[in-house]
């Protein structure tokens, strides 16, 4: 069977932003795009879902409007129509939207009232703002963003040379890394890079180190950033105590960076894509388009605050760390996320906390799924003795996102009940962690309540409570960096069971 990408996007809203003449000329682009799969053996159709003579030719209909959940029923129709193999989202938020999902961790001293997401597109399960609804993702997606607000054809034709022109690597090409950290999370990140890499002696800190202290610091193919991140802003920054240096800016990027690099952050918005209309104008790109303009194949991040621990792996970590694992491996930048979401969902679970479920919901792929960054050897020579690679390891992925749509409990929000029987274990963590001015939330995760399957149910047992505590620190220095500390409490009937401390990123 003939291996299958599709390319989507909406053709009034590229014309708009555009005009007619050079949507031609991105439209031609993406048929370059297509052209050059062909010789990788790769089958890509253009669909403009908005298009009546493309989404005829498609087998959907066509779709007059282009909201997310009207994105969001095309991507699934196309799916159910022809099951492709790639799902590539091709523009910024202005042209394919992403998903608004409610921020499950929303309340208490978290900002963020909707997580941007394309999480859905990669999920069969309807379309829905709440995250508890894509617990169980099964399809190799990515998005290809231009610059938004902007119609620049030169940005677009850059980032198609990129994804049209790369050949797999060795992987001791991606062998030397970038990895930067603020100080405070010197080990967390630590364990990252030994996990990833096998060692952290390149690890740079901030404060002392930057992105550019040193020539030839951005090199490396494989970046590894730890940093805080700030909505609407062009720069990463470290942290010492209440000092917030920056530690990279979107300059920085410009002529420097190792054509074919892979990036992975873990920063508070650090995959944002800032319409520069919204950040007080400028022809600033934000860190993620820059580093696509500058030649890197991919960029995971997260669109909104992410969470992680200072001194263990967890949350926005192992995001990060599962993805990089499967990309030295040999897998594509698309199947690489597929397996971080599932392998995360697996650790996390079988009941999902609020922050697990934000996690999950924020990180998302910019750049080509189908590019491979590293070749794998077993792969050819399993083609070579006629073996479907690539049709049996997408059967795979999409029955273990079966059996996670049906076996984890994610939680629901609910009013806040005091605890009278563990108030005094609770204080005690409380003031053991300095948080006893924290503001409190409360959610459960109850097999019995959810759609769950009767084995699912039997062996998760009875609720499990999650209590979350959080605090904002005084702001000082860049007043874009919001530091929050969130102290997650999980019980059981018989008591508390586990607790941990996670750090805004």
């Amino acid at each position: 069977m003939p291996i299958l990408k599709l390319i989507i996007s909406c053709k009034n809203a590229l014309t708009l932003k555009y005009g007619a003449a050079d949507f031609k000329k991105v439209d031609a682009l993406l048929a370059k795009l297509a052209a050059a799969d062909k010789k990788k053996g790769i089958t890509t159709k253009v669909v403009y879902i908005d298009d009546p003579a493309s989404a005829s030719k498609a087998g959907i209909p066509v779709f007059a409007s282009t909201t997310e959940k009207d994105c969001k029923n095309a991507v699934d129709a196309l799916y159910t129509k022809s099951k492709p193999d790639y799902i590539l989202l091709f523009g910024a938020q202005d042209i394919v939207p992403f998903v608004s999902i409610v921020n499950p961790a929303a309340a208490g001293e978290d900002p963020d009232t909707t997580v941007p997401s394309d999480l859905p597109y990669a999920c069969d399960a309807p379309y829905s703002t709440q995250a508890q609804d894509f617990i169980g993702p099964t399809r190799v997606v990515g998005r290809l963003p231009d610059i938004p607000g902007k119609g620049d054809v030169a940005y677009v034709q850059a980032l198609v040379d990129t994804a049209s022109g790369w050949k797999p690597g060795k992987a001791a090409d991606y062998s030397a890394y970038f990895g930067i950290t603020a100080k405070v999370w010197q080990k967390s990140t630590s364990l990252s890079l030994q996990s990833v890499f096998g060692n952290f002696s390149a690890l740079l800190q901030c404060p002392s180190d930057t992105a550019t202290s040193k020539s030839g610091n951005l090199k490396p193919l494989s970046h590894f950033i730890n940093c805080h991140g700030a909505a609407l802003d062009y720069s990463f920054y470290g942290q010492m105590g209440m000092s917030y240096p920056e530690s990279m800016n979107t300059k920085d990027l410009t002529g420097k960076i190792g054509k074919g690099a892979v990036v992975a952050a873990e920063c508070c918005y650090g995959a944002q894509l800032i319409n520069a209309t919204n950040a007080g104008g400028g022809t600033q790109l934000s860190i993620s388009n820059n580093y696509l303009l500058n030649g890197a194949l991919g960029f995971l991040g997260s669109s909104t605050i992410a969470y992680g621990p200072a001194d263990s792996n967890d949350q926005a970590d192992l995001v990060c760390v599962y993805f990089f694992q499967s990309v030295l491996k040999g897998a594509s930048m698309g199947r690489s996320l597929l397996e971080a979401r599932q392998q995360y969902l697996s650790k996390a679970g079988p009941h999902l906390d609020p922050v697990a479920l934000k996690t999950m919901s924020q990180f998302y792929l910019l750049g080509d799924p189908s590019v491979q960054p590293v070749e794998n050897p077993m792969d050819n020579k399993k083609a070579a003795a006629g073996a479907d690679t690539i049709k049996g390891r997408r059967l795979q992925l999409f029955n273990k996102g079966a059996v996670l749509q049906h076996s984890t409990i994610p939680c629901k929000k609910v009013p806040v009940k005091k605890s009278v029987r563990r108030r005094k274990d609770i204080r005690t963590i409380l003031e053991q962690e300095g948080m006893m001015a924290s503001k409190e939330e409360h959610y459960i995760a109850d097999p019995k309540r959810q759609r769950a399957s009767l084995a699912a149910k039997q062996m998760a047992g009875g609720p499990i409570q999650f209590r979350t505590f959080t605090l904002a620190t005084p702001e000082k220095g860049k007043k874009r960096v919001r530091q929050i500390k969130l102290l997650l409490v999980k019980e059981s009937d018989s008591g508390i069971l586990d607790y941990h401390v996670y750090f805004a990123r």
